[in-house]
């Protein structure tokens, strides 16, 4: 890695165009995600820059010193992916089939944006120049309520903390023993991101840790931490306002706040975390005045907010539950 690393340092121009190629692969993965099979000229043009990309691929493999060699089956695996979407595209597959051929190209950009880290500089002080790809996915945003809904309620009417904290310390075993599985044996990680986890994991979730680990691992911590309500309130702040943020950020967030981050994107996180925050608060009666009640809903869905923000290392899976729960748990007294 480091004689690849002082190649690249040597050749800024394709260093550049090696990067600019993974940011257009990205985007075309993300149009491949939604296929318009209606739409002819969508189609054409779609099958026209998988060519494309396909040849730059192939002329980027071709520039590869031997310095290179972790690049290399990046980009051949990449040209065999925008191949095989191109053929089924002209073929008339139907979108199952499609959708699937986009998971496996974006799954080629994750591999490429992981390997080019090396020749990217340092990335604690400025922000990466390749971003995880997030493509739109309601399944997994409806994922994400039912689960925060059907936890909250198990935890409100049938589990006591102490319980709880049992199950959920269990859960997070299994999901760890997953974690390492699939790190050691290829055909458990295969089994569970194609088949199990297929319709809401993402790309770059491949080769990191899944994020219901992350989620499982948050939960055991604000119900052995937090009080009951303050640990609901972390439940349905990240089911609700993740999504929110998700969906409004992907359709009207042009205007970015931090990287990818779109202003009306955490605005829309603000607005649902206050309000499931307040809805959950006056359900629960509690003693809080007006005042406070509102104070509460604000401070918790602003530092949420803040979480999801800045979740780069971290899952925000883990920190905004944990934040939400904590900040209520301010609020609330433990």
């Amino acid at each position: 890695m480091g004689r690849m690393d002082a190649t690249v340092a040597m050749d800024p121009t394709l260093k550049a165009a090696l990067f600019q190629f993974a940011k257009d692969l990205e985007s075309l993965a993300m149009q491949a995600h939604r296929p318009h099979l209606r739409d002819v000229e969508w189609r054409k043009h779609i099958a026209d820059a998988c060519d494309e990309l396909g040849a730059r691929a192939q002329e980027a493999r071709q520039a590869l010193s031997d310095g290179y060699e972790a690049l290399g089956p990046a980009l051949e695996e990449t040209t065999r992916c925008l191949k095989a979407y191109s053929t089924e595209l002209t073929a008339g597959a139907p979108v199952a089939r499609l959708r699937a051929k986009a998971q496996a190209m974006s799954e080629t950009y994750e591999d490429l944006r992981r390997r080019l880290k090396g020749v990217s500089g340092p990335t604690f002080i400025r922000a990466p120049l390749l971003e995880r790809m997030k493509p739109v996915n309601y399944r997994r945003n409806a994922f994400h309520v039912l689960t925060g809904l059907g936890g909250a309620a198990i935890y409100e009417f049938l589990l006591t903390p102490g319980q709880a904290v049992l199950i959920l310390g269990i859960l997070l075993s299994i999901a760890v023993t997953f974690e390492v599985s699939r790190r050691i044996w290829p055909a458990v990680n295969k089994f569970l991101i194609r088949y199990l986890f297929r319709d809401v994991v993402r790309p770059w979730e491949k080769r990191r840790p899944n994020s219901a680990s992350w989620y499982t691992m948050a939960l055991l911590i604000i119900c052995a931490l937090t009080p009951k309500l303050a640990a609901e309130i972390g439940v349905l702040v990240l089911a609700f306002g993740d999504p929110a943020a998700s969906i409004v950020g992907r359709k009207w967030g042009e205007l970015k706040l931090y990287r990818r981050k779109s202003v009306l994107g955490t605005l829309a996180f603000v607005v649902a975390a206050t309000l499931v925050t307040v809805g959950l608060a006056l359900a629960k009666s509690t003693t809080l005045s007006p005042l406070a009640l509102v104070g509460m809903a604000l401070t918790v869905a602003m530092a949420a907010a803040a979480a999801e923000l800045f979740s780069d290392v971290v899952d925000d899976n883990a920190t905004v539950p944990i934040t939400a729960a904590c900040v209520a748990t301010l609020w609330l007294g433990a």
